[in-house]
């Protein structure tokens, strides 16, 4: 009987593990990888990072080129207000605490939510903002 609890309180906490929803880091988030701007402010075109916890799997892929916009179940899109248009992103690399993608240049400047999904659990919105400017 003990042996039964056990492996039920196991697969409990395996589910559990398994499920865990993508958290995006609210201080660093979402920004260009030059770190030359502000968190949440990305240029359209431009290489970006997502910082965080549960992003993707805990050993780190890398894509190929071309890009595609899902790297082993982890996709980012940005969602302009009103959730009408969505941006997928080119995902280049992925790991459990860590993005690296390309805003598409064919995004519109303006405000996004960003949204982390991981095997289908998908990440709270993260505030960030689409910019003309390539210093961003």
């Amino acid at each position: 009987m003990r042996q039964k609890s056990l492996f039920v309180v196991s697969l409990a906490l395996c589910a559990a593990l398994a499920a865990a929803k993508p958290q995006i880091t609210e201080k660093t988030g979402v920004r260009n990888l030059t770190a030359v701007s502000e968190p949440g402010t990305i240029a359209r075109g431009s290489v970006f990072v997502v910082t965080g916890k549960e992003l993707g799997p805990e050993e780190a892929l890398k894509a190929e080129v071309p890009y595609g916009q899902d790297l082993g179940g982890v996709t980012v899109a940005f969602t302009a207000g009103g959730d009408s248009a969505v941006v997928s992103a080119y995902v280049v690399s992925a790991s459990a605490t860590r993005i690296v993608a390309i805003l598409p240049s064919t995004a519109t400047a303006g405000d996004y939510k960003v949204r982390v999904t991981f095997n289908g659990e998908a990440s709270d919105p993260f505030a960030a903002a689409s910019s003309d400017d390539p210093l961003w």
